[in-house]
């Protein structure tokens, strides 16, 4: 995971239009893949995001939820809203 090249996707994905909703699935899917395979990196890199990061990382929460099945970060996401 490079927290270089996901705030270059969250930076390119905050230019998209609300209505252009195919482009900001394509970046959501690219976040995703970007955030690695690493549980424990993950955890630790939504722990340490900055609020205006967290918001664009709620846009996957559903699939990092999906993608890890962890309790913990769940509880990232619930305790931080």
């Amino acid at each position: 995971m490079s927290q270089i090249d996901i705030q270059k996707i969250i930076e390119e994905r905050k230019r998209i239009p609300a209505y252009d909703e195919q482009s900001a699935e394509d970046k959501c899917q690219e976040l995703l893949a970007a955030l690695g395979d690493d549980e424990n990196e993950v955890y630790e890199f939504i722990k340490s995001a900055d609020d205006d990061m967290f918001i664009y990382l709620t846009e996957i929460y559903e699939e990092i939820i999906e993608k890890f099945e962890s309790d913990r970060i769940d509880n990232l996401f619930v305790n931080r809203e």
